[in-house]
């Protein structure tokens, strides 16, 4: 007697999703041992009770698929103690209210953050990949002779650098030039962005070009 009751207890007591039980296990747990607990809980007693029970636990499989047992305990304990936000039906219990019970637990659960907090990179750090990145566009752009997409900081580190040309209003149109006819040429629809955008791939290829030309190793331009 004190073995089958102990298994009792160990089975209303799992925290293994149901969904994980056997079917067949599960349905002589709901029957055997949720079944007494529920009606001793909610005080369920009467032949009406027993008929809107037998009705409502179905649900169980529809609505607590991944809860455990310990948890769906405690779940009708907070509605028992009137602790969740539906008002607590004394001796009462059908499939409508059974949903309402674990909709009502369900929206009172802390929202989960599954982040995770990624180590800052130091300065020197984020000047590696930064080096790195710039010296792939380089060895890209040599053997393509097009500026790779994505590399728009490599332009804005070496102007910081002061290794572009002066960018005069002269230059300015010049290059903007340059740019419209390079996206006349590609098909390309001359919006602001584009224009810009290729302007700063026109001057950092001419950069790379004047590197390739004079044997300049990039790590000394860096």
């Amino acid at each position: 007697m004190e073995s089958k009751e102990l298994v009792k207890t160990e089975a209303l007591d799992s925290s293994v999703p149901i969904k994980g039980i056997p079917d067949t296990k599960l349905n002589t747990i709901i029957v055997l041992e949720f079944v007494p607990w529920i009606c001793k809980l909610l005080s369920l007693n009467g032949q009406t009770s027993a008929e809107r029970l037998d009705v409502a636990l179905p649900a169980i499989k529809e609505h607590c698929w991944s809860m455990g047992f310990s948890e769906i305990k405690n779940m009708f304990e907070l509605y028992a103690d009137n602790k969740l936000s539906i008002e607590q039906i004394p001796n009462y219990l059908d499939r409508i209210l059974f949903g309402k019970i674990v909709t009502s637990y369900k929206q009172q659960l802390p929202q989960r953050k599954h982040l995770i907090e990624k180590p800052k990179l130091t300065e020197e750090e984020k000047l590696i990949i930064v080096y790195a990145g710039i010296m792939n566009c380089f060895e890209e752009y040599q053997q393509t002779g097009e500026i790779p997409s994505g590399y728009g900081y490599a332009y804005e580190h070496f102007y910081a650098l002061n290794k572009f040309p002066r960018h005069t209003p002269h230059f300015r149109e010049k290059v903007r030039q340059r740019a419209s006819m390079q996206l006349a040429k590609e098909k390309q629809h001359q919006t602001d962005v584009n224009i810009k955008t290729k302007c700063k791939e026109i001057i950092l290829s001419d950069f790379f070009d004047k590197l390739i030309e004079n044997k300049t190793d990039i790590k000394d331009e860096l």
